[in-house]
């Protein structure tokens, strides 16, 4: 199933799309750095670059949703149970917004290992008591989990509800990424949303803000769990 994804036309694009967000990742926003780790971590740090990738990983889940939906109606109505359906549909949209996360990572590093591979400088991490390298892996796991957790909501919204609902979840995580960037009325509240950690953060330490990301993970999980539960026990919901 994964390779008929792979292979539609509407996949086809969203690759295209990565990698031109890559490039621009790359050749636009990383090489200024001049550091090959700060122009790696720079991309993932810029609110337009987080807001055209969630933008693509967002249509890349409503197509796998459609697509299990619309195309593989035989091979959902085999499974046994609701609950054997919803993971799956969970399970699906994790490894394709993993391959997505995966596709514009690799093609950025592409382009650094040819503008700042050269200049690797493992440096102290603004006021930080770490690296710039252990913070880029901290950020780049955090980044991760967090797009994931959002992307299995956008796929339980699927579930529940419908199409224009889940652009409208969408549409809000990205307006949120945009806003927390550039409206001074949310500073003292960006750290409670996890878009604000799409982009630059500032704590007065790095054991605050890693108090304050496993809070917002925490808060992702359980909202996972309780659209879980309620997806689970929807009596409207029927396996095609």
């Amino acid at each position: 199933m994964i390779q008929y994804i792979l292979s539609t036309e509407r996949y086809k694009f969203i690759f295209i799309l990565s990698i031109l967000l890559s490039l621009y990742g790359g050749f636009v926003l990383g090489v200024p750095r001049e550091n090959f780790i700060d122009s790696l971590l720079k991309p993932f740090t810029f609110y337009f670059f987080s807001i055209f990738f969630f933008a693509l990983a967002f249509i890349n889940n409503m197509n796998v949703c459609a697509i299990l939906k619309e195309d593989f109606p035989y091979y959902v109505l085999r499974l046994k149970t609701k609950k054997e359906y919803v993971k799956m549909v969970i399970r699906l949209s994790i490894m394709l917004f993993f391959i997505c996360f995966i596709v514009v990572l690799a093609f950025l590093l592409m382009c650094l290992f040819l503008t700042t591979f050269h200049n690797i400088e493992i440096s102290p991490y603004k006021t930080y008591s770490i690296t710039n390298l252990s913070y880029c892996l901290f950020h780049f796991l955090r980044y991760f989990l967090y797009g994931m957790l959002l992307i299995v909501i956008s796929s339980l919204l699927y579930i529940n509800t419908n199409t224009k609902i889940v652009i409208g979840y969408a549409a809000l995580i990205l307006a949120f990424i945009f806003v927390n960037n550039v409206s001074i009325s949310f500073v003292n509240i960006a750290p409670y949303f996890a878009t604000s950690y799409f982009s630059q953060v500032n704590f007065s330490s790095f054991s605050i803000e890693v108090i304050w990301s496993l809070g917002v993970l925490i808060a992702l999980e359980v909202i996972v769990l309780l659209l879980y539960r309620i997806t689970i026990k929807n009596k409207r919901i029927e396996v095609l």
